[in-house]
């Protein structure tokens, strides 16, 4: 994302969008990943309802673990 658009709530608006649209659906939960070290989209995640439920190891190329988070959207 470009850093000027940051916290201008356009990736809530998108996250938001996404989860209505999973609603309509048989899906009840969310699942995604991110880098253990990118602390801005783990505050993101979180701040939006998603909790951390596992780790998977050596995820990226470069070596750095991947946090698998969760959300139900019921």
């Amino acid at each position: 994302m470009i850093a000027a658009a940051r916290r201008s709530g356009v990736g809530s608006l998108l996250l938001r969008a996404a989860e209505d649209r999973l609603r309509a659906t048989p899906c009840r939960s969310v699942e995604l990943e991110t880098a253990v070290d990118n602390i801005s989209a783990l505050s993101f995640y979180k701040h939006h309802g998603y909790s951390v439920i596992k780790t998977f190891p050596r995820y990226y190329a470069n070596g750095v673990d991947a946090l698998v988070l969760q959300k139900e959207i019921i």
